[in-house]
């Protein structure tokens, strides 16, 4: 099940997901043009990319592109990358490589540690050029989330230089592991050298956050206080638990991973029987409460007989409060009938109770009203 909260999560290639030699330089140090590709490296950014570019494809013709991929095996790999992207689709996040460099190499890549997508820049057999700069980071990862179905706010990308701010920029949780933070990402997270896999864990934590976040803002949202989950410790004679977070209707039996299991409890429903207030005129004999037999006509507690009317706890004080209540509402039922009809009816309302489970009527021997 994809994870709630980080769904899609961009890397760059160079100084991101590997370290030391970039993919050019690799290249470039295999068939001897090293210094010259430094020369590049050099300027950033580049004054002019597809000039630049254009040099690079004409050292490569004269070389099988099995030659180029193999310069590849001498990259490190940054350290917990293969483990970070492993995490990353345990939990159902998806992951891609976007990156200026050529695309031949980050399918090398992207295929070295099990990523599904990628974009860079296309370079074909005959040297034709298909350019992916900077700007296009951006456009492409949000075109993959828009097919996903992912928001952007659900998207993390991980960068290291300046070319990586557009894509920074435009996603929900921008990580950076580069040396010098640009000041254009003032508020980015700084992850110096970063090891991916511990990246990986809290681009995780940072998406169950998120998801606690927005099941209390939604039900906030709920009109009219339809909100099926309850935030308050809940009132009960079992210890006092706290629900995670609320949820409208339609989201019980799920929660994110991480947090606390949310205690199921339909609001709506009526409380527990135990702690259910009895109609006014239900008869003591039918009152049965937790540690009670049965109440009236001579029942026995379980464990020993009634407490004493001081004691302050406890079921007893709730049945007497509730005879109290039921004898008054018969009192004030059969003074409202005697001045209607012009007669007294029975003398203690208290006989009705006892004679009567479920109706009120006039014990033997009284004229009905």
């Amino acid at each position: 099940m994809p994870h709630a909260g980080v769904r899609l999560v961009a890397f760059d290639l160079d100084g991101t997901l590997t370290r030391g030699d970039t993919v050019c330089e690799a290249i470039a140090r295999r068939i001897g043009r090293l210094e010259r590709m430094q020369e590049f490296e050099r300027l950033t950014p580049l004054s002019d990319p597809h000039a630049v570019r254009a040099e690079m494809a004409s050292w490569y013709r004269a070389h099988p592109r099995q030659e180029l991929l193999a310069a590849l095996e001498d990259i490190r790999l940054a350290p917990g990358a293969e483990e970070g992207i492993r995490r990353l689709h345990a939990a159902g996040v998806v992951t891609a490589i976007v990156s200026i460099t050529w695309l031949f190499a980050v399918e090398w890549f992207a295929q070295r540690l099990g990523v599904p997508q990628c974009a860079a820049t296309g370079l074909s057999e005959d040297g034709a050029i298909e350019h992916f700069l900077a700007p296009d980071k951006p456009r492409w990862a949000l075109a993959l989330s828009g097919r996903l179905g992912i928001a952007p706010d659900q998207v993390a990308a991980v960068g290291d230089s300046p070319g990586d701010i557009p894509l920074l920029q435009a996603v929900g949780h921008p990580f950076f592991v580069g040396q010098r933070l640009p000041a254009a990402l003032g508020s980015v997270a700084h992850r110096l050298q970063a090891d991916i896999a511990a990246l990986a864990e809290e681009i995780l934590a940072l998406g169950r956050d998120d998801e606690c976040g927005r099941m209390r803002r939604s039900a906030s949202m709920v009109p009219g206080g339809a909100q099926t989950w309850s935030d308050r410790p809940i009132r009960s004679l079992r210890r006092p638990a706290r629900v995670c977070a609320p949820a409208p209707a339609g989201a019980l039996g799920r929660h994110p991973p991480g947090c606390r299991p949310l205690v199921r409890r339909d609001l709506g429903a009526p409380p527990p029987a135990h702690r259910r207030k009895p109609p006014p005129l239900c008869p003591p004999e039918r009152l049965v409460y937790p540690g009670v037999t049965q109440y009236g006509g001579g029942a026995a507690w379980r464990s020993g007989p009634p407490p004493t009317s001081g004691r302050s706890s406890g079921p007893w004080p709730a049945y007497r409060r509730t005879l109290g209540t039921a004898r008054v509402t018969v009192c004030l039922v059969h003074f409202v009938a005697a001045a209607h009809l012009g007669k007294v009816l029975v003398g203690d309302p208290g006989f009705w109770l006892a004679r009567s489970p479920d109706t009120l009527r006039a014990p033997d021997g009284v004229p009905e009203p």
